[in-house]
């Protein structure tokens, strides 16, 4: 995914923002290219709260900051992407603490490999992050784990 930010960075510099109109807050432009393409799209953008949608709707359909969004946030020296165009999905720990099952799926002789693994990777998980906190914690959980090795 970081490849995929960065290749949108590195289209910035094709585009050049026009102000259209200003509503409120909220600023009409127009990103058109000066490559020799003729494309050009339509953006909105609320300078106070940090929010807006492109024409292109790269960030609706795929969840990156198109570089439209990036030449305005450029234009008004926003130097951080906003919260409001970073997802959550993207970012570290993301899927952490996630459930995408439900639990009651467990239950029953015939479970998919594929689900007993995703089960046990985040109960897992969930108690490392735990069990790192404190050495006492982590310690023990060590030692528990070794004796679940030699049990499996």
């Amino acid at each position: 995914m970081f490849h995929k930010l960065q290749d949108q960075f590195d289209q910035v510099v094709r585009f050049v923002t026009i102000k259209r109109d200003v509503v409120g807050n909220v600023r009409q432009l127009t990103a058109k290219s000066h490559s020799g393409r003729a494309e050009s799209f339509e953006l909105q953008i609320g300078l106070e709260m940090l929010i807006g949608n492109c024409g292109c709707k790269l960030f609706e359909y795929v969840g990156l900051p198109c570089c439209h969004l990036l030449k305005v946030f450029s234009k008004y020296d926003i130097l951080k992407i906003p919260k409001a165009f970073i997802m959550t999905r993207w970012t570290i720990g993301a899927n952490k603490f996630s459930r995408s099952y439900d639990e009651s799926q467990l239950e029953g002789d015939n479970l998919r490999h594929a689900l007993r693994h995703t089960h046990l990777s985040l109960r897992a998980s969930n108690l490392f992050e735990r069990a790192s906190k404190m050495k006492e914690s982590f310690d023990f959980a060590v030692l528990k784990l070794y004796g679940l090795e030699s049990y499996l």
